[in-house]
């Protein structure tokens, strides 16, 4: 099992869960939530099923996914498609409410971080 060598990396590796991920995110950049999806398709249709905590990871090879403040939240997102299958999606917290970053995307985690904080206050 691989182990977070790096401050700024998540390690995926067998038999790991959704909530885990989601828990080394946020502490990271407490004013951001990943959630994940798997694309599901019934009866020509696609749908994305979002993922409860609780769902593992396997068949992945063991890998770590950098969370630098300076990476964007697209690149993160394809890394997480490449690496684990599953769709990413990223909230930035604004009041009450977490509201998608997909307009934002090209921002770094680190911005969207700030811009998270910013809006709490």
């Amino acid at each position: 099992m691989l182990t977070n060598s790096s401050p700024y990396s998540i390690s995926i590796f067998e038999g790991q869960t959704i909530g885990a991920i989601q828990k080394i995110f946020a502490e990271h950049f407490p004013f951001l939530k990943i959630e994940f999806f798997k694309i599901l398709e019934l009866n020509g249709i696609r749908i994305n099923k979002k993922l409860e905590n609780n769902y593992g990871l396997f068949r992945l090879p063991e890998t770590e996914i950098s969370l630098s403040e300076g990476r964007t939240i697209q690149s993160l997102k394809q890394n997480f498609f490449e690496t684990t299958g599953l769709t990413a999606k990223i909230f930035r917290k604004s009041g009450n409410v977490w509201i998608e970053t997909s307009l934002t995307d090209d921002w770094s985690l680190d911005r969207q971080n700030e811009e998270g904080k910013q809006m709490v206050r």
